[in-house]
């Protein structure tokens, strides 16, 4: 038997030993459990601390991309003001060459033009 010291008396009670050793042996889990837990939040803890350091480096990564979007989308509409640009110049070379009715004579020409030439180097 072993002796507790009661809170407000300075008499001892007997408590029988089995009692004793079933509660020391429930706070000895107890501890092994908090240790367990406090392994299981130091993992939880990296994880978190890498899933920061993760979507720290994907935020650089999609500005980054998106500034380079930003760049394409302003060399798209200078090529797409080019390309409206030389397409009014060449309806307006076309409208003083005589019209279409010339141009297609002029492409005629040039391909029998090819056709000839071809048939010169091949014969």
């Amino acid at each position: 038997l072993i002796l507790i010291n009661q809170m407000n008396s300075h008499k001892y009670t007997s408590v029988p030993t089995g009692e004793y050793d079933e509660e020391n042996n429930k706070v000895l889990q107890l501890k092994k459990s908090i240790k367990v837990q406090d392994s299981h939040l130091d993992v939880l803890s990296d994880s978190v601390a890498r899933l920061g350091e993760m979507s720290l480096n994907i935020s650089k990564e999609v500005d980054l991309q998106n500034r380079l979007l930003s760049n394409f989308e302003i060399e798209v509409e200078n090529a797409t003001d080019n390309a409206t640009s030389l397409t009014k110049r060449t309806q307006e070379l076309v409208k003083r060459s005589g019209g279409p009715k010339y141009f297609c004579v002029i492409v005629i020409l040039v391909l029998i033009l090819i056709l000839l030439f071809l048939m010169v180097i091949y014969t």
